[in-house]
């Protein structure tokens, strides 16, 4: 089966998922149109994609690579344009909003980093990764009397969007060994297109905050990815293994480039 996805960009440059060509005035017809490449956009693309549907994917910024080049790829670069002040900002990749003068922050408006890039926000976020409460997603089911969003059976689909590698201990400091359960991640999908790991590298302070939480009575536990998140643990990362640099939804699209437009 094969499928044919599309990336229109601000520029006008329409990206064919395996090549990049400009055709500006081309009239095409599509199964969907996605508006938004962001986190939910690029899911719902590929995932249609792969079902055998012609996507066109809407973005109105650049890829994160080109709008925020070596810092957007690079994990430490996510303290780059996220401050609380308005004016730290890159915007070519963020919209720059502000919040209404907050009374508990000396009416100050706070910047609300929000991707405007291939990506969305996953490209400018902090790269932790974990699922979210069980609780949580109870009460949102309950709200809306759909018990497909509950943790249970959302959590397939969290581990069909994802490949995780293990933490290179060889790397991290002895003191620094993460704890987790790999079955919170496999699945009979191989080559998932968001990459998750550790990094191989931990901050001298963390085993000291280890140690700040044991003392308050927070305890190591390795259940953050099973919908509990009570306790304290290394954090997985959305990076990729192989050279540490970020993953984003917008592999779901380079993910598909690869596949060379063939959907199995």
């Amino acid at each position: 089966m094969y499928a044919s996805t599309r990336l229109l960009t601000s520029d006008l440059v329409e990206a064919t998922i395996g090549e990049l060509k400009g055709t500006l005035g081309d009239q095409e017809s599509f199964d969907y149109v996605v508006v938004g490449g962001g986190t939910g956009g690029n899911t719902i693309a590929y995932r249609l994609a792969e079902a055998g549907f012609s996507v066109a994917v809407i973005e109105r910024g650049l890829s994160y690579e080109v709008g925020e080049p070596i810092v957007g790829a690079a994990p430490l670069g996510d303290i780059i344009g996220v401050g609380s002040n308005p004016l730290d900002s890159i915007p070519t990749v963020d919209f720059g909003l502000a919040t209404e003068p907050q009374a508990g922050a000396d009416g100050r408006k706070i910047h609300y980093t929000q991707g405007k890039c291939l990506g969305g926000s996953s490209a400018l976020n902090f790269l932790i990764y974990h699922r979210p409460d069980k609780g949580s997603l109870k009460i949102w089911a309950d709200a809306v009397g759909d018990e497909s969003y509950e943790f249970d059976a959302l959590l397939p689909y969290f581990k069909k969007s994802i490949t995780f590698t293990p933490p290179n201990n060889n790397a991290r400091p002895a003191n620094a060994t993460p704890v987790y359960y790999e079955s919170d991640f496999t699945s009979n999908q191989e080559n998932a297109p968001v990459q998750v790991s550790y990094a191989n590298w931990s901050p001298s302070w963390s085993s000291w905050a280890a140690k700040g939480f044991e003392a308050l009575g927070i305890k190591l536990t390795g259940a953050f990815n099973q919908g509990t998140l009570s306790g304290y643990h290394y954090s997985q990362l959305t990076t990729k293994p192989k050279d540490q640099v970020r993953s984003t939804s917008a592999d779901f699209l380079y993910h598909a480039k690869d596949k060379g437009t063939k959907v199995n």
